[in-house]
């Protein structure tokens, strides 16, 4: 049998839950580090916080369109955490 649409087909797929699957992770990377900056520049917490709540918000946004709840809970359970510090400690 003939499986080259599969084949085909499923390159496809994976290319695009791939890419997605990446920007998933680089905005929540990105968000990690600026809650660490959070933590070293006091100074500037407040839009280092903004800055990660964006990035949460784009990685969460990312992630739901991938239909994969493993995922999108894992980004949602380090949103959570990051907005519970951020609350804590009085950073808006």
């Amino acid at each position: 049998a003939d499986t080259s649409k599969l084949d085909n087909g499923l390159v496809r797929i994976t290319k695009k839950y791939n890419m997605k699957l990446l920007k998933v992770s680089v905005y929540q990377l990105y968000a990690k580090y600026l809650e660490e900056m959070v933590s070293k520049r006091p100074k500037n917490a407040s839009t280092y916080a903004q800055n990660a709540v964006a990035a949460y918000k784009k990685a969460l946004s990312l992630a739901e369109t991938l239909e994969i709840d493993v995922i999108t809970d894992d980004v949602q359970k380090n949103f959570n955490s990051f907005k519970t510090f951020c609350q804590l400690n009085k950073i808006k």
